[in-house]
């Protein structure tokens, strides 16, 4: 879901790494960071499945709560997926988006970039998941 070459283009920081991670049918979580020692930067994607139907509230509170456990600024977001919000701090930045009954989370942080100069790609990569799901 979400390869080296994304994470560092996400970041900035060519030496982040995968550290964990596994995908199956476009459902799974990868973690990259940079362990070089030289940056701060990582990059994060989510994707999990909401069993059952879960209804629009249950959706939007897990939404809320993904996006407001980084700090900064949260602001719905047109265009991605059914409904998406986004946070911008000050190094990092995060989409939180649902396509059907599918929770998504993509989150980035940069040692040398700005939240506000982040946000702009990991909006462009939450619309290439949302496209795939």
């Amino acid at each position: 879901m979400l390869t080296q070459s994304e994470a560092a283009t996400l970041t900035g920081d060519s030496h982040v790494t995968k550290l964990s991670g596994t995908s199956q049918a476009g459902v799974g979580t990868c973690f990259y960071a940079d362990l070089s020692g030289g940056g701060a930067s990582g990059a994060t994607i989510l994707a999990e499945p909401i069993p059952g139907t879960a209804s629009q509230q249950s959706l939007q509170a897990a939404m809320a709560q993904a996006v407001k456990s980084n700090s900064g600024t949260v602001q719905a977001l047109s265009g991605v997926g059914d409904e998406a919000y986004s946070n911008v701090a000050v190094g990092s930045a995060a989409v939180v988006f649902a396509k059907g009954n599918t929770l998504v989370v993509i989150a980035a942080n940069s040692s040398t970039r700005s939240g506000s100069s982040l946000i702009s790609d990991v909006e462009s990569f939450a619309m290439q998941v949302a496209g795939r799901l």
